[in-house]
């Protein structure tokens, strides 16, 4: 079992090239951590635009993103798209491990 400031390490890491992305199109701005949801196998790590979060403006809202899972049986992760409520995240990760148990 790997702890809560783990997985968010893990998230963290996996954001980076979003982060970095983003930065390209918007400078001045960063991708902080929005809200994080605990289910039973993991966290499910939102992450979204600071200025987003500061203006509401629109031109800073981040499209497409959906929120990164980190198990926590040994820190798997899955890097999902947006879209789908909480539940179905929890599915596809749910899905994600079982195909990592028959490979």
């Amino acid at each position: 079992m790997i702890s809560f400031e783990q997985a968010k390490q893990i998230a963290m890491e996996k954001n980076k090239p979003r982060q970095e992305s983003w930065r390209k199109g918007i400078s001045g701005d960063d991708f902080v951590l929005e809200s994080v949801f605990e289910f039973d196998e993991g966290w499910l790590f939102y992450f979204t635009s600071e200025k987003w979060l500061q203006t509401k403006d629109l031109q800073y809202r981040p499209i497409g993103g959906g929120p990164i899972i980190v198990g926590k049986d040994n820190g798997d992760f899955l890097l999902t798209g947006s879209g789908w409520t909480q539940e179905e995240y929890q599915k596809m990760f749910f899905e994600h491990l079982l195909k990592k148990s028959k490979l």
